[in-house]
């Protein structure tokens, strides 16, 4: 066993010395460099984030306080995670974006009924079908459906999408692989076509089209 700390062990390390200086600007100089990284550090996120929360005043805590609350979800802590809810409802109030937090603590708890419910309360609300509020709910309620498995239902979200959405890549893909999923080559060639007039550059999607023909020849 290597006698050297890992990363992750290094800035728990930091951490301490930090806390033990109660520096809140250094924690949270920290916590910046942590988030920005795009590394999985959830757990020191946390312990940086809740720390900061209960101790400090400085004001651009605010911007950092969601990938704590990410954070708290990812390791499992929901109790930590309902705690951010509450302080980010007593700053900002109940705004779309803080039920869509709380939709993805209900997903986390796999509550699905509970997270739909909102999820179509704010579309319901929103009223614009082409908004980006409206996009991020809806791919959260495709979500769900994948998790519990309905793939079809999630198939149906994302031809509504699509419609809507004409250019978005990321759709187009989801679409073609759930597609793939259910044995559905037609839909799915249709959609690496859509995506071949979108990015027709990238080289994966002609040797996908391909592929997906390919079979349906075999098939017929």
């Amino acid at each position: 066993m290597s006698s050297e700390l890992n990363f992750e062990e290094q800035v728990e390390i930091a951490v301490q010395k930090i806390q033990k200086k109660r520096s809140s600007q250094k924690e949270l100089d920290l916590l910046v460099l942590l988030i920005e990284s795009k590394l999985r550090h959830s757990n020191l996120i946390l312990k940086l984030g809740k720390h900061l929360s209960e101790h400090t005043k400085i004001s651009s805590f605010w911007n950092f306080v969601e990938p704590i609350f990410f954070a708290a979800i990812d390791v499992g802590n929901l109790e930590e995670g309902n705690k951010i809810l509450t302080i980010l409802r007593n700053k900002f109030g109940e705004t779309h974006r803080i039920r869509r937090l709380h939709g993805l603590l209900l997903e986390s708890q796999q509550n699905w009924e509970g997270a739909k419910n909102i999820y179509h309360q704010i579309i319901k609300e929103s009223g614009d079908i082409c908004s980006a509020s409206y996009l991020l709910v809806q791919k959260r309620l495709i979500v769900i459906e994948k998790a519990q498995g309905k793939y079809r239902e999630a198939i149906n979200l994302l031809n509504d999408l699509v419609e809507r959405f004409r250019n978005d890549e990321a759709i187009w893909f989801e679409l073609a692989e759930l597609n793939l999923l259910v044995l559905d080559y037609s839909s799915a060639a249709k959609c690496f076509e859509e995506l071949l007039l979108i990015i027709p550059e990238n080289s994966q999607i002609y040797i996908k089209y391909a592929e997906v023909n390919l079979i349906i020849l075999i098939i017929e």
